[in-house]
Order: structure tokens, then sequence, then C-alpha cells
């Protein structure tokens, strides 16, 4: 028996009683408790890192069997928020010591030091990223029409000032993923191959990315991204026009237009 299998077969237990929508995740649920539990983080050439991590990046399983609908919006908001805590798990890994010696009452140079601790990790970690950020990528990008379609139909004066801060976080945070993969992608240091999944991922899911985020943070990325297709690898261009197109749209739905 494949240790996959294994996995699979006994994450099925877990919940026998959880309604349909929740119980399709179960497997994924399970095995991201069994890596939150681990000493170490799982790498591609431990033991049980490959069946481990072939769960955590299964989009096929969990992602793209059916078409999600409002109902699945609580259960799959769980995922996603599982998987973006595995991927910031591996970028942050050893930010304590990359803190020490910090003030951190000085905002600039601890991002600094934050950002510094990632860079190293993405290079460190990419094999294991390549696996795990593009199923969070895309779980972002299933719950984007849900969360769109659920801010439409509120009635406003139910749009208070701690949603409009969600709404802001989610806006911020798509915005902050398009334009670390544009600074990522120039570098040097990523296999061309981790590279490739990542920018096919990007290139895939920007238009649900895109109608996320405000008007004024598509222009930017527009820009940055026109200017980083100019000094990409070839291989890429093909991906960073996606882009382009998909930050040039100026179509504004209900997540977009919360300012």
């Amino acid at each position: 028996m494949s240790r996959r299998f294994f996995l699979l077969f006994a994450a099925s237990f877990a919940v026998a009683a959880a309604p349909a929508g929740a119980q399709e995740f179960t497997p994924y649920l399970q095995a991201s408790k069994t890596l939150m539990a681990m000493r170490e983080l799982p790498r591609l050439k431990d033991p049980i890192g490959p069946a481990l991590l072939d769960i955590l990046g299964d989009n096929q399983t969990f992602l793209d069997k059916r078409p999600f609908t409002a109902d699945d919006m609580s259960p799959l908001m769980e995922v996603c928020g599982v998987a973006n805590k595995i991927s910031v798990s591996y970028m942050l890994h050893g930010l304590d010591k990359g803190l020490a010696g910090v003030d951190k009452n000085d905002m600039q140079a601890a991002a600094r030091a934050m950002q510094a601790v990632a860079m190293r990790n993405v290079f460190e970690y990419q094999d294991e990223l390549a696996i795990l950020m593009p199923f969070t990528l895309r779980c972002q990008a299933r719950m984007a029409p849900l969360m769109e379609d659920f801010l439409r139909k509120l009635p406003p004066e139910e749009l208070t000032d701690i949603r409009k801060g969600g709404v802001h976080q989610i806006q911020n945070g798509a915005f902050g993923s398009y334009s670390g993969y544009l600074t990522m992608i120039t570098g040097s240091g990523i296999k061309d191959a981790n590279l490739r999944r990542m920018s096919g991922t990007m290139a895939e899911v920007a238009p649900a990315y895109a109608s996320i985020m405000q008007l004024a943070q598509r222009r930017q990325l527009h820009e940055l991204a026109a200017a980083t297709k100019a000094k990409a690898p070839a291989a890429l261009a093909g991906d960073l026009e996606k882009v382009i197109q998909a930050m040039a749209s100026d179509s504004c739905n209900a997540l977009c237009s919360v300012q």
C-alpha cells in the first residue's frame, strides 16, 4: 500500500458525519494536520514527504472535480486558509532567527528582514513550494467568484468596516502575490521546471485575481508585468502576456469596488 493511499484511506474515517461539502476535503485537511504536527517541514527527500505533499498539491482531486457554489464557501475558505498557512510556514521558516537583533518597533526594518527570510526560503524550499503554492493560488481563485457573489447580494448596511477590512486584506494579498511573482522571475536560483510551473499557475489564475483587486492595483501590476516581460526568460513571455491582459481589464465587480 502506497503512503499516499494510506493517508487518503485513513483520512476517510476522520469525519464520517461531516456534511458532503466538507467531507470531500477531509483527506486534504488530515494531511495538513499531519504536516503541521511534524517537528520539521517535510521535504521531497524525506520518506513521507512525497506522499504528503502530493495530497496537499492535488488540485485535480480537491479543486477541479466540480464547480463550487455558495454552499461550498465555508469549507472551501477553510481549505484555502490552511493551504495558505502551509505555504507561509515554508516561506517564513526561521523567521525568529531572521528577526533577531531587529528593532521590532522599526516596521521597515522588520519588513526587510521578513522579505530576506522569504526570498531565502523560496530558493531553499523551491521544490516543495512548486507543489504547494499552485494549490494555494488556485484555491483562492476558486473562492473569488463565491466572495463576489456574497458581497453583491449583501445589503449595503451590512458591509461593515470589519468586512471592508477583510476585503482590503484579500485585495492586498492578491496584489502582493503578483508583485512577488513578477520580482521572483527576473532573479536567479529558481529551477526552470519550478519557475515554469509557478508562472503557468500565475497566468492561469490572473483573471480571478484581477477581479479581486482595485483598479489602481491592477494598473500598477500591468505596468510592472509589461516591464518584467522585456527582461524575463523568453519561455515565460506567454504567461506574462496573460497576466498583462488580465490586469488591463477595467471591469470592476462587488469585490473590486470595495474601497
